[in-house]
């Protein structure tokens, strides 16, 4: 083989049908790529990030809502719960206090009936 075949072939081996300057190209244009796709993802991270804070923050912000909805419920049912007690109290009061004055009516009716009978006993007494 004489010097130019040789040097023909090197040449068609380096930089014909894909050689060496193909590889090195190819090889440049795959680390970009890969570089390009590794932003791509780092940015869709941060995207998805910023999602779930949002979505964390939402979620919050509405379990906080039902929450202070339930203690108002609670507090209202509560409210109720004294307002009947307080006037079932109220009514149990002038019950009592009827009662009361019934028994007193019963008592000084007692005493007027003890009364007439303590008379009835003396004129009896008297009497005989």
């Amino acid at each position: 083989m004489n010097k130019t075949s040789i040097i023909i072939t090197i040449i068609t081996t380096l930089f014909g049908a894909g050689g060496l300057f193909g590889f090195l190209t190819e090889r440049r244009k795959r680390k970009a790529d890969v570089k390009t796709k590794e932003l791509s993802n780092i940015e869709k991270i941060f995207s998805l990030y910023d999602k779930s804070m949002s979505d964390l923050e939402d979620r919050r912000n509405k379990k906080a809502e039902e929450i202070q909805n339930i203690c108002e419920q609670k507090i209202n049912m509560l409210e109720k719960k004294a307002n009947d007690l307080q006037i079932l109290y109220e009514k149990k009061v002038k019950l009592l206090e009827d009662e009361i004055r019934q028994q007193k009516r019963k008592i000084n009716s007692l005493k007027r009936e003890n009364s007439e009978l303590k008379k009835r006993i003396y004129e009896y007494e008297s009497t005989k």
